[in-house]
């Protein structure tokens, strides 16, 4: 399990996810409004 008791993990976590949110969201409408398969999605 995660130990969010540690303070400072839990801080680099929200930070991370944070930051990985919006590159994501991006990603896929880029994807979605491009309607072709993109190579970069057998990466994930």
């Amino acid at each position: 399990m995660i130990n969010m008791d540690n303070p400072q993990f839990a801080g680099a976590l929200v930070i991370a996810i944070a930051l990985l949110v919006p590159v994501i969201y991006s990603f896929f409408v880029d994807n979605h409004k491009k309607g072709s398969p993109d190579p970069r999605k057998n990466t994930f």
